[in-house]
């Protein structure tokens, strides 16, 4: 097989894969929005008052977009109406971090393709919960 052989092949390989690449690099949804998402019962990070109600506290997030491509989020425990500040808001591709200094508690999650839920561990003196988050409204 000659050097013109062998180009083409590579030249093939190359087109024939352009339609996977491209599906794979598809843009991540924006995370600006309100999100809601509920604290269960076995989280650890919520107070004697919160653990005795059946459901849990449910929590809004707002999350806009902010200087260099961050997020700034604010958190509100709905059930008594309380901000949670938030900090070290981390988001690389459809994962995104913060830290709740307050609690002393981490959360991580990820971006559904659709942009709908962000589903992650809300984490306290190493236990995990599941707490997922779902889209209510895209405008912050």
């Amino acid at each position: 097989m000659g050097r013109h052989g062998l180009s083409c092949r590579i030249a093939l390989l190359a087109i024939a894969a352009a339609p996977v690449l491209l599906a794979s690099a598809q843009p991540v949804p924006s995370l600006a929005g309100k999100w809601e998402g509920t604290l269960k019962d076995d989280s650890p990070a919520m107070s004697r008052e919160v653990r005795n109600r059946p459901v849990g506290i449910r929590t809004v997030l707002t999350i806009t977009p902010a200087a260099g491509g961050t997020y700034t989020v604010t958190q509100l425990a709905v059930d008594v109406n309380k901000p949670i500040e938030l900090t070290d808001v981390v988001v690389e591709g459809d994962t995104v971090r913060w830290k709740v200094p307050v609690l002393g508690a981490t959360y991580e999650g990820k971006l559904s393709a659709d942009g709908a839920w962000i589903k992650g561990k809300w984490m306290r003196f190493r236990s995990a919960s599941a707490v997922n988050f779902k889209r209510i409204d895209s405008s912050p």
